[in-house]
């Protein structure tokens, strides 16, 4: 069928139906991809961001463990009871982020990650109380 033989009102109609049609293709298209996307948000936002959310209180944890325990070594008040215990509470405080991070874990790979995360935590825990009781008091 030739379309030279069709009037232009027939023509025109021809042409706008096929542009609606290629719309309404494009718009279950992005639909469809939007779906995908709704998906992979509500991922992240209910599994990704709580785990870098916690893997940021682990992080600050372990720097807030770490300078106290310089800050021990250093000063010579560092036997008082008031310095005992805030490298204590920080002591806990990490193991705490530490352990909440296990609730969040979602793939064996990330589930291996935080395993190799404990032991290195508990690793340090264990080298910073070394220091502690090898520190000589005060004179």
């Amino acid at each position: 069928m030739n379309t030279r033989n069709l009037l232009l009102g027939t023509r025109t109609i021809l042409a706008f139906g096929c542009i609606c049609l290629l719309l309404l293709v494009i718009g279950i298209s992005a639909i469809w991809q939007l779906r995908n996307v709704d998906g992979v948000v509500v991922s992240l936002h209910e599994n990704w961001l709580p785990s870098v959310r916690q893997a940021g209180k682990i992080q600050a944890a372990a720097l807030l463990y770490r300078v106290d325990a310089r800050r021990f070594a250093m000063d010579d008040q560092r036997m008082s009871a008031v310095s005992l215990a805030t490298l204590d509470k920080l002591r806990s405080q990490l193991k705490t982020e530490t352990q909440a991070y296990a609730a969040m874990v979602s793939s064996d790979d990330e589930r291996r990650l935080y395993e190799q995360l404990s032991a290195y935590v508990d690793a340090y825990i264990r080298e910073i109380d070394k220091l502690w009781q090898s520190v000589p008091p005060p004179v």
